[in-house]
């Protein structure tokens, strides 16, 4: 399975390249870099850090500029927020599933899997 995962934290993209080895992973630090990768590569899941840089917002509002795009395969938001109503707007703004960081190896592979 070909994976983006959108992270600015250096070691939270070690982490998931370690995670997820089996798996063709391709990582960016920033929103800008990862709409030109999904324009220019396909993807077949995009894990997207909810707050990239200085904004919370920045991945929900990169998700709709993809959504935009037209990319309909999954969307996972990855968070450190885990209050129950934050979980819930993630979901309504149009994620098909979100992972609390630090991130459930097991829970995240099972994903995966489940969209494979």
């Amino acid at each position: 399975m070909k994976i983006l995962y959108i992270e600015d934290d250096d070691i939270n993209l070690l982490v998931i390249e370690k995670m997820l080895k089996q798996h063709d992973v391709q990582t960016c630090k920033t929103a800008i870099l990862g709409k030109e990768l999904v324009q220019s590569d396909s993807f077949d899941l995009i894990l997207l850090d909810m707050n990239l840089g200085a904004s919370k917002d920045e991945g929900a509002e990169l998700l709709l500029e993809l959504r935009e795009l037209g990319y309909t395969n999954p969307i996972a938001a990855i968070t450190g927020y885990a209050l129950k109503d934050e979980v819930s707007l993630y979901m309504e703004k149009g994620f098909d599933a979100y992972f609390i960081k630090p991130i459930d190896k097991a829970k995240l592979i099972e994903y995966i899997d489940s969209i494979t």
